[in-house]
C-alpha cells in the first residue's frame, strides 16, 4: 500500500471520529440542561378520603424544543420503590409533531391518548397541572419528581433526566380540644 493511500485512510478515520465526537457533545449539551429548563411553582398536595390530588404550575418558559425533537415530561409521585406516573405533558417540535401524527395508526403521539400536547411554537410558559388518583398507604411522605425524556426521529430516546421536587406529602394532623 502506498504512503498516499495510508495517509488518506488515516485522515478519513480522524474525520469520522471527530464528527462522531462532535455529535455526542452536541447531544450532551442539550440533554444535560434539560432538567434546568423545566420548573415547578405553587406545588400543593391534598387528599379527600380515597382520592389524592396534586396541583402545580409547570414552568416551560426556558424549554426550547428544536423542530426535529420532542420532550415528554412525566410527573411521578414517588415514595421509595413505590410510584405512580401521572398524565404526561409533551412539547413537540414542528417536524416531530407532524411525523408522529402521520405515522401512528390512531394519530396519537409518544404517550398515547392520555397526554397533554403542545407544539413548541405555541406552548404556554406555564401549564396549570392538576391530577387526581387513588390514595394508597405508601403515599405518606411521597415526593413529586419530573422525568424529562427527549425524543428524536423514529421515537428514539436521546436523553432522559429526573428533577426531584423537595416537598413531601404529609397527612395533616387534626387537633381536637377536649
Amino acid at each position: 500500500m502506498s504512503i498516499l493511500k495510508r495517509f488518506d485512510i488515516y485522515v478519513m478515520k480522524h474525520r469520522i471520529i471527530t464528527i462522531l465526537l462532535s455529535l455526542v457533545a452536541v447531544t450532551e449539551c442539550f440533554s444535560a440542561s434539560l432538567a434546568d429548563k423545566i420548573g415547578v411553582d405553587s406545588l400543593m398536595f391534598s387528599r379527600d378520603g380515597a382520592t389524592m390530588s396534586v396541583d402545580f404550575d409547570m414552568l416551560l418558559q426556558n424549554l426550547d424544543v428544536p423542530a426535529n425533537r420532542a420532550v415528554l415530561i412525566v410527573p411521578i409521585f414517588r415514595a421509595g420503590s413505590d410510584s405512580v406516573s401521572l398524565k404526561p405533558v409533551g412539547v413537540y417540535g414542528r417536524t416531530r409533531y407532524f411525523q408522529y401524527r402521520r405515522n401512528s395508526a390512531d394519530g396519537t403521539l409518544i404517550a398515547g391518548t392520555d397526554e397533554i400536547v403542545y407544539r413548541a411554537s405555541s406552548r404556554p410558559e406555564e401549564v396549570d397541572y392538576h391530577a387526581d388518583f387513588p390514595y394508597e398507604e405508601w403515599m405518606e411522605g411521597a415526593t413529586l419528581e419530573l422525568r424529562s425524556c427527549e425524543y428524536g426521529c423514529c421515537r428514539s430516546l436521546l436523553a432522559t433526566d429526573v428533577t426531584r421536587i423537595p416537598m413531601e406529602y404529609r397527612t395533616p394532623v387534626s387537633r381536637f380540644r377536649s
